[in-house]
């Protein structure tokens, strides 16, 4: 018997003389239930209905771990470059101390800028890595920061490179509830080890007085407050790829696409196969991104809604072609969102001559639109829910 899930094909199933049942799915089941029916095929090749469908829970055995710190009881600390801090569960390692200043520092401090309570103090360029043993949730606080150039990346237990996600500057507030929260949730099937967050600079403020640039404030750096890791598995909801991108390598996650192509003006970021945004309202050129970052082939447009991608069909084919002599998978591309997100062609016409529409494919609960290029060799999925204009 074929094991079936969303209508894919997902594994086989065997029934004992007993009735015990036998399952053997052929990709990663997720904690929790599983919904699943049968197709049976006798020796006489008969194949008969679905049946119908049925739950299974999964435990995968896999342990997360999980806590808390809002810095509040612990010692003001000068962090010193190298050295291990361990915080109840957290461990924390200084990687580099930044630009000092005064009496500032990368470290615990108490009312940092004005803050309301004890916080990290995080220096222009410092780096501070955050070791969670292994989890499936991280997420902080942070505020005070006024560059587009810090970042957080994230790993595996392994050392695996899982993802970067660049801060929004913002959160000037003296209280909590005022900050910016980070946060990032691991692929299903994979677990976060650690993260390094690497400060960029800063700008310092000045005012001309009498054709004189005069300085006013020496912007030292930034602020993180409470860190929390690990999540109920019950209540975590893993983003599905089809079958075609399911090995993608790292995610580049961005709340603002153009404050950051602006920044990053002539670099070429590599290492990253996806681009998650995370805000609304933006536009993106699909030729422009490629020329900050090499072998994107995954684009989310889902965020907080309403974004738009401008897609060229032939500058799509030409990097296919470039691409010709790497495994089939890089050549397919796959664009995610919902209700309100637009691809926009550049040229509607050339694109249906180039591309052909091959019906759609459901995969991980989304149905996907799915073009394939006439010459075949390369493959195009669209959520369904996207518009394409």
């Amino acid at each position: 018997m074929t094991l079936y899930q969303n209508g894919v094909v997902a594994g086989s199933a065997t029934v004992g003389a007993d009735g015990r049942w036998q399952i053997t799915p052929d990709r990663d089941m997720q904690t929790g239930s599983n919904n699943f029916t049968v197709k049976a095929v006798d020796l006489a090749g008969n194949v008969s209905d679905y049946a119908p469908n049925w739950a299974i829970n999964y435990d995968s055995g896999v342990k997360h771990s999980s806590g808390e710190e809002n810095w509040n009881c612990r010692a003001n600390t000068s962090w010193q470059t190298g050295r291990v801090y361990q915080y109840g569960g957290l461990k924390v390692t200084e990687l580099k101390h930044g630009t000092s200043n005064n009496c500032f520092y990368t470290g615990i401090m108490n009312r940092p800028d004005g803050y309301e309570s004890k916080a990290i103090e995080m220096l222009d360029h410092s780096v501070v890595q955050f070791d969670f043993g292994a989890t499936n949730y991280v997420e902080f606080n942070y505020g005070y920061l006024h560059n587009c150039d810090t970042y957080v990346d994230i790993f595996s237990p392994s050392g695996e490179l899982l993802g970067r996600e660049y801060l929004q500057p913002g959160g000037a507030s003296r209280s909590e509830q005022g900050l910016n929260t980070f946060s990032w949730q691991a692929p299903a099937g994979q677990q976060i080890g650690y993260i390094d967050v690497h400060s960029g600079e800063d700008p310092d403020t000045y005012k001309k007085v009498l054709c004189w640039n005069v300085l006013v404030k020496r912007d030292v750096g930034w602020i993180i407050d409470t860190v929390r890791w690990g999540k109920d598995e019950s209540l975590v909801q893993h983003h599905t790829l089809p079958e075609t991108l399911e090995q993608e390598g790292a995610q580049l996650h961005l709340n603002d696409v153009q404050q950051w192509l602006a920044a990053h003006s002539g670099q070429l970021l590599q290492g990253f196969s996806a681009l998650v945004l995370e805000g609304e309202h933006q536009q993106l050129d699909y030729q422009q991104l490629t020329q900050h970052i090499s072998g994107l082939q995954h684009i989310d447009l889902t965020g907080s809604g309403d974004n738009l991608l401008q897609l060229d069909a032939q500058q799509l084919l030409q990097q296919a072609h470039q691409d010709v002599l790497l495994p089939e998978r890089t050549r397919s591309w796959l664009i995610d969102g919902d209700a309100g997100d637009v691809v926009q062609l550049s040229d509607s016409t050339q694109f249906y001559q180039q591309w052909q529409q091959q019906g759609t494919q459901q995969s991980g609960g989304k149905v996907w639109q799915v073009f394939e290029s006439l010459d075949h060799s390369a493959t195009l999925l669209i959520n369904n829910e996207v518009m394409v204009a």
